[in-house]
């Protein structure tokens, strides 16, 4: 095990994404030495959202590749409320407040941003919900 780091549920709000670049310690082997960065993308889906609000589910149905890449073969599809991309919050193992500051800087964006999980290029259609689909989020309806 290299690193290990826990994140109170109680930094979390409900269907609001965090994306961690997480930089490791240094590991210091025989001749090399490096510092291993993860990226993880975090969200707590809860069943009561709000009084207001409700969670809905969007589908992606299809994707088209033409051409197919010669050299990837998955991919993410991301869905942003507003005008934002993902932006990933550094998290510095050394420093012991890197988590909390990285979950305030999330909690008080406007906006989110949802990465859905790895899909294969070309996608592999599977059924959910009753239909076929690529791919889909659940997230808040405002």
């Amino acid at each position: 095990m290299l690193e290990q780091f826990y994140v109170p549920v109680t930094f979390f709000q409900s269907f609001k994404p965090v994306h961690l670049e997480v930089r490791c310690r240094e590991i210091e082997a025989t001749t090399v030495s490096s510092r291993p960065t993860i990226y993880l993308s975090l969200c707590l889906e809860t069943k009561e959202v709000g009084f207001l609000d409700s969670v809905c589910t969007l589908i992606v149905n299809w994707a088209d590749f033409d051409p197919m890449p010669y050299e990837s073969r998955y991919c993410n599809f991301v869905v942003s409320t507003g005008d934002s991309r993902p932006e990933y919050q550094v998290v510095d193992l050394k420093d012991e407040q890197s988590v909390a500051r990285a979950f305030q800087k999330t909690n008080l964006a406007e906006n989110s941003c949802y990465i859905g999980s790895r899909v294969k290029i070309p996608p592999d259609q599977q059924t959910k919900f009753n239909m076929p689909l690529v791919s889909y989020f659940k997230v808040p309806r405002r």
